[in-house]
């Protein structure tokens, strides 16, 4: 249900912070990846935030991209599907988590995404990865997806696993005409 589904998006957030806080003081980082409707979803949850070394790295896809992977992105109309599935946010991401007090870096090239995750963050911090709207996304997905299927001897867990990131470093790399990953 849409209950259950924004109580999880809380959790989420809520898990990262208590996993930072507990941690805190071993040095260990903790790193939470999220859409941006689950960051923005309940922002009251960044009140009085706790100085724990928590980065929440924000996939921005303009809305809920979920929903465009399933029947009702084609069997819906356009702009109802947008106004009921697509929700796309009217709030900056890096404004509201910067409101809140929480360092924000901005990333829409590879290198950036490096230097975002390498900074050292003491206190909790954002990183906004602006990634491949909701329909080039589902296109990626598909392309990875039939790219699995051709050649079996790929364990489909660790392809579904590894597809979005693997989609988030392709798109990033297509800005910048590099093709990485940190410390390679």
């Amino acid at each position: 249900s849409c209950q259950q589904g924004s109580e999880r998006d809380r959790r989420r957030r809520s898990t990262a912070l208590g996993v930072a806080t507990s941690a805190g003081g071993h040095g260990a980082r903790t790193v939470a990846l999220m859409g941006d409707l689950t960051f923005l979803h309940d922002v009251s949850g960044l009140v009085n935030l706790p100085e724990s070394p928590c980065t929440f790295i924000v996939l921005d896809n303009g809305g809920g991209g979920i929903f465009s992977f399933l029947p009702q992105a084609t069997s819906v109309e356009p702009a109802l599907f947008e106004q009921l599935f697509g929700t796309p946010p009217t709030s900056d991401i890096g404004t509201v988590a910067g409101g809140f007090g929480l360092a924000v870096h901005e990333v829409s090239a590879l290198s950036q995404l490096e230097s975002a995750l390498a900074a050292p963050t003491p206190t909790p911090a954002l990183v906004r990865v602006e990634v491949p709207g909701r329909a080039q996304n589902v296109a990626l997905h598909d392309a990875i997806n039939q790219a699995v299927w051709a050649d079996r001897t790929v364990p489909s867990i660790l392809a579904i696993a590894a597809g979005y990131l693997a989609i988030v470093v392709v798109y990033l790399a297509s800005r910048t005409g590099r093709l990485g990953w940190p410390g390679r």
